[in-house]
């Protein structure tokens, strides 16, 4: 007898959300994705001396990584506070109680999001963080093989991509994260990366040699200038990089307030009739605004 295999998406995940969150802090971030009908790809820096990578004889402690993240929270996991801890003697014990009374994804993420199903995220290539226990026999064998190759006089092209293509979707289970106060000083907390269930998009090597972009940045100075490396990406002569969806791939918009709520249904009803492919317009534009959620009204259901 013929196996069958029996497909259900609602059952597919039940640990875990069947969507995929990125949050923002900007209404103006979210607005630029829905033009764009793209999320574009960024530089963001990752700590990682618990590697011991060396390079010609200096040690490697933070690397910058294109890339474009998620997470498979489910909604009521959103807003909860997480434990974190301080890392800054210089803060009074306000600014530190506010800190950890402001510890939720949102907090730290923003208050903006857009939302995609799961299933969408694996069709286009998003995949799950592999978060590293600094001390596991995973972590230091994966150690020993990066300095081993970066020792070889002929590292091919194969191990070198490897070797990126790992950096750009590891973390540790823990470690430190910058957060700006709203005085504008910058302060650091020690958090447990694991509970933020990160999803990545990064473009693949194919297409970003195909554009002469490194996937992942290790020098210094040029670390220095991410942001605006990222925001050239931003130019439409780098589309092929982009994260691109339809309107009907989106399953749900997130913003903090009902005055958020209203500005944005203005900004959808304003966009050009040509991004939704002049047919039946005025349904699709609809169907989008249904799909925003207002995270000030939803925070007592979940």
């Amino acid at each position: 007898m013929e196996n069958i295999s029996v497909y259900n998406e609602n059952e597919e995940y039940v640990q875990s959300a069947n969507t995929l969150f990125h949050f923002m802090k900007e209404r103006q971030f979210l607005t630029d994705i829905l033009d764009r009908k793209a999320l574009v790809p960024r530089y963001c820096n990752e700590d990682i001396p618990y590697l011991n990578i060396e390079i010609a004889g200096k040690k490697i402690n933070k690397i910058s990584i294109l890339q474009k993240c998620f997470c498979d929270m489910p909604f009521h996991k959103l807003s909860e506070k997480n434990k974190i801890s301080v890392v800054d003697d210089e803060i009074t014990e306000s600014e530190k109680e506010h800190i950890e009374n402001s510890s939720s994804h949102t907090d730290f993420y923003g208050e903006y999001a857009v939302a995609f199903s799961k299933r969408w995220g694996e069709e286009n290539g998003l995949q799950p963080v592999v978060y590293v226990n600094s001390k596991s026999d995973y972590t230091e064998t994966f150690k020993d093989y990066i300095n081993d190759s970066l020792c070889s006089e002929e590292l091919g092209d194969v191990v070198f991509y490897y070797i990126l293509s790992r950096l750009a979707y590891i973390k540790p289970l823990r470690g430190g994260m910058e957060r700006y106060l709203e005085s504008g000083k910058k302060v650091k907390v020690m958090k447990n990366f694991h509970d933020e269930k990160e999803w990545r998009y990064v473009p693949s090597q194919s297409v970003l040699s195909e554009n002469n972009i490194q996937n992942i940045i290790v020098s210094e100075a040029i670390i220095e200038e991410k942001d605006n490396i990222s925001n050239e990406l931003q130019n439409r002569e780098y589309q092929n990089i982009w994260l691109k969806f339809e309107y009907a791939d989106i399953k749900y918009i997130i913003v903090p307030n009902p005055a958020e709520r209203i500005e944005l249904i203005n900004y959808i009803n304003s966009l050009p009739n040509s991004k939704f492919g002049d047919k039946d317009v005025e349904i699709q534009k609809g169907i989008l605004i249904s799909r925003i959620l207002v995270l000030s009204e939803i925070k007592g259901d979940w």
